[in-house]
């Protein structure tokens, strides 16, 4: 019986060794991320105003003080209001927002951050959680909803490999599973000013996180139009077919260098967006010692919830 996510997926695709250290290891790394952070604030604050867990942001907040301790509070907090203040300016420019109501609401959130699982074939089970199911009132229509933030100087580019996302589709067909419509994927972007700390000034003491994070509320006040998105992408039965093969051939691959333990290195994705791998030395000398440098991860997947994965797993026990 195997479980995996998108992202264990793509984590294997990407580099199997770097899948055995997270998903078998259950390694994380030690090194705050205020990129992933934001995204993680973003999403805890839509599903804030869109959903039935009021209390999200805190707890998203908690949760990285706790795992990257309180050296790091400054600047989660920092992340943190930066994020509460752009998530207002996104609800302002796309439903009219003004105070405690929405007076021209484009959308209609029917549930947020749902967990799903279905089975690609008895024994291979994918499982993952949906930012959002929405109706399109101008259209009367179902469709799944995603929220992404990006910092991607490509954005066509960018936007070129939505219509290819494979989580996507997965989100689709445990929509059809449990008898929902839905043909159509509802992109929301929110894209991240391209601004950088300002060093080095010869009449200025260096910026610091707390001003440039001000910078950049003010860069989406005086955008908006530059800065939120909306795509509709649709998905056909060709795309779910496809998906599902794709999918299928995957998990033989996991299972096949899960037998033989071979997690072999792939030094094409040592380097990802300018940085390199958390565990990249640990890697590169096989050092074992090195990962007590590592937290260990007490869930598999860290996007699912404890109670789902155990949910999961007895039902596959039965």
């Amino acid at each position: 019986m195997r479980i995996e996510t998108g992202s264990s997926l793509q984590t294997f695709m990407t580099c199997p060794k770097l899948y055995k250290y997270k998903y078998i290891d259950r390694l994380s790394s030690p090194m705050y991320s205020s990129a992933l952070a934001y995204g993680t604030f973003v999403h805890a604050f839509v599903e804030r105003y869109n959903g039935d867990r009021p209390n999200e942001p805190g707890r998203a907040f908690e949760r990285e003080l706790k795992e990257y301790g309180e050296q790091n509070e400054q600047r989660i907090r920092i992340d943190f209001d930066q994020a509460e203040k752009v998530v207002n300016l996104w609800r302002t420019y796309w439903d009219g927002f003004t105070g405690s109501t929405m007076s021209t609401p484009a959308l209609k959130f029917l549930e947020t951050e749902q967990e799903w699982a279905f089975d690609i074939r008895p024994g291979h089970t994918k499982a993952g959680k949906r930012d959002g199911y929405v109706e399109l009132l101008k259209y009367g229509k179902r469709a799944l909803y995603e929220l992404k933030t990006s910092g991607d100087t490509s954005r066509d580019a960018y936007k070129h490999k939505l219509s290819l996302d494979k989580q996507i589709n997965a989100n689709v067909i445990a929509l059809h599973r449990e008898g929902k419509e839905c043909e159509a994927v509802l992109y929301d972007i929110i894209w991240k000013p391209g601004l950088r700390l300002k060093t080095g000034r010869k009449t200025m003491p260096d910026e610091t996180q707390a001003e440039l994070s001000d910078r950049i509320v003010e860069e989406y006040k005086a955008n908006p139009d530059q800065y939120f998105e909306r795509l509709l992408v649709y998905r056909s039965k060709r795309d779910l077919d496809e998906y599902a093969f794709d999918t299928a051939a995957q998990f033989d691959t996991l299972d096949r260098v899960n037998e033989r333990g071979l997690w072999y290195r792939n030094t094409g994705a040592c380097e990802h967006f300018g940085r390199l791998c958390s565990f990249f030395s640990t890697c590169l000398d096989n050092n074992t010692e090195d990962k007590e440098q590592f937290m260990p991860r007490a869930k598999k997947h860290p996007e699912l919830s404890h109670d789902f994965q155990l949910k999961l797993t007895e039902e596959h026990h039965e």
